[in-house]
């Protein structure tokens, strides 16, 4: 899929406020997902890996 990246970060709040800018002026927001600095990343990263083969593009 084309343009399609992850951006890991601990500022929770200002993704937040830039997903909802994004939508506020009609730009393309593919998702945010939050995840607690308790679990273990190789979880993490089998949760992302599930939601990307289980999600539609559109979705």
């Amino acid at each position: 899929m084309q343009n399609r990246r992850v951006v890991l970060t601990h500022g929770v709040a200002t993704m937040i406020t830039f997903a909802y800018e994004r939508l506020q002026a009609g730009l393309a927001m593919p998702g945010l997902f939050e995840i607690g600095r308790r679990v273990w990343v190789g979880l993490a990263i089998a949760e992302i890996l599930l939601l990307d083969e289980c999600s539609l593009e559109e979705e």
